[in-house]
């Protein structure tokens, strides 16, 4: 099984270009091996849990991949992730047992509908 750490709330700089470089909220912040996370986050916490059972761990991290790009020989963070857990495709209950508990158990089919690549950069 895979436990993603998940932020809450969208971070922000009064800086419109920094703004874009902050986490936001849907942002895949960690991915665990099963059984690391074993409470659910301080119901004050600006995270979540998701569990995924059935999720291979190695098959979890492609969801930790950085928007960066190659500029010469120098890497240019555009984002801190690529992914994106998008919590309003979410269904009422499964909201409100996040808001609720801080955590989740999902399907792997689930996160992989729930879990999704930004929009490019380009279109930002």
């Amino acid at each position: 099984m895979a436990e993603f750490l998940i932020l809450k709330d969208d971070n922000t700089h009064k800086d419109p270009e920094k703004d874009k470089r902050q986490a936001k909220a849907g942002d895949v912040i960690e991915v665990y091996k099963d059984g690391r996370c074993e409470k659910p986050p301080h119901k004050d916490s600006r995270y979540y849990i998701v569990k995924v059972p059935g999720m291979k761990f190695e098959e979890a991290l492609k969801y930790m991949e950085q928007d960066k790009t190659l500029n010469g020989e120098e890497w240019i963070q555009h984002r801190i992730r690529k992914y994106k857990f998008d919590k309003t495709k979410m269904t009422s209950a499964e909201i409100s047992t996040v808001d609720t508990s801080k955590e989740i158990s999902l399907t792997e089919l689930k996160i992989i509908t729930y879990i999704n690549k930004k929009e490019a950069l380009a279109e930002i």
